[in-house]
């Protein structure tokens, strides 16, 4: 192309045909210009294609994310349920005789009153985005503010489960002595979830075991710091916590279908 370029404007010096030069030459710079342009352009459209499948990625990843964190949610509620229904069933033992069926789960409950969670929420995603910069990738600001807002409340959970998590450990400290380990050891092979679970194995003996419990000086207090922990652990942080995954994955799928439909 510049070789039949060249030969023209050749041609029309030679046949001296300044104005048609001229002419010809400011059509070439024209041309030339226009060919910048579209290439400037054609490189604009790639890099924009190029943050759109960027975000696309990362909006995918941060779905993936709230997904496996709803799920974790629901775990964190169903161990506070099968807390609180542990520390219930002791707590009455102090007071009130059993049913057979408390009976039987008594031993389970107070093998598991000293459990703490081990569910912590996913945050991958959008830590690479924090970390890379990569967050402006992402041009929906209301879901950052949603997913931003979402993860300060995962700190402050985790904060006050690690507080929550001393009164387990504590009463594990004071209660550690109370059964031999080969009934531990049995009662911890049984793995029951004792929040839906009727079908236990009856262990005997339990008032002696009760009675030996209220003798430990300040288990009573432990026991009912963990039912009040687990009743606000519940309604208060991972159920408020489950219902914002939902929301923020509902919104990550109708982003991700909007880039679709474009």
């Amino acid at each position: 192309m510049p070789v039949i370029f060249k030969n023209i404007r050749r041609f029309l010096l030679k046949q001296n045909k300044v104005k048609s030069y001229l002419l010809y030459a400011i059509g070439e710079i024209i041309l030339v210009v226009i060919g910048i342009l579209i290439a400037l352009q054609v490189n604009n459209w790639n890099e924009e294609r190029k943050k759109t499948n960027s975000e696309i990625y990362y909006l995918q990843r941060l779905e993936d994310d709230f997904r496996n964190n709803k799920l974790i949610a629901d775990q964190n509620v169903r161990f506070c349920d099968i807390q609180k229904a542990n520390a219930d069933v002791v707590l009455k033992s102090f007071y009130d005789k059993l049913t057979p069926e408390e009976s039987a789960r008594w031993f389970y409950a107070v093998n598991q009153l000293w459990f703490i969670p081990h569910n912590k929420y996913v945050a991958g995603a959008w830590n690479e985005l924090n970390n890379t910069g990569n967050i402006n990738l992402i041009s929906n600001k209301e879901i950052l503010k949603k997913i931003g807002d979402f993860y300060v409340r995962v700190a402050s959970a985790e904060q006050l489960e690690d507080e929550w998590s001393t009164f387990h450990l504590e009463y594990r400290k004071k209660t550690n002595e109370l059964m031999n380990w080969r009934l531990r050891n049995e009662i911890i092979r049984q793995n029951i979830d004792t929040a839906g679970n009727t079908n236990y194995k009856k262990f005997p003996g339990e008032e002696k075991y009760i009675s030996q419990l209220k003798d430990i000086d300040g288990v009573e207090g432990l026991i009912g710091d963990i039912e009040i922990n687990r009743e606000v652990g519940r309604k208060e942080v991972h159920l408020p916590l489950k219902e914002k995954t939902m929301e923020i994955i509902l919104d990550l799928e109708r982003e991700l279908d909007n880039h679709k439909r474009n």
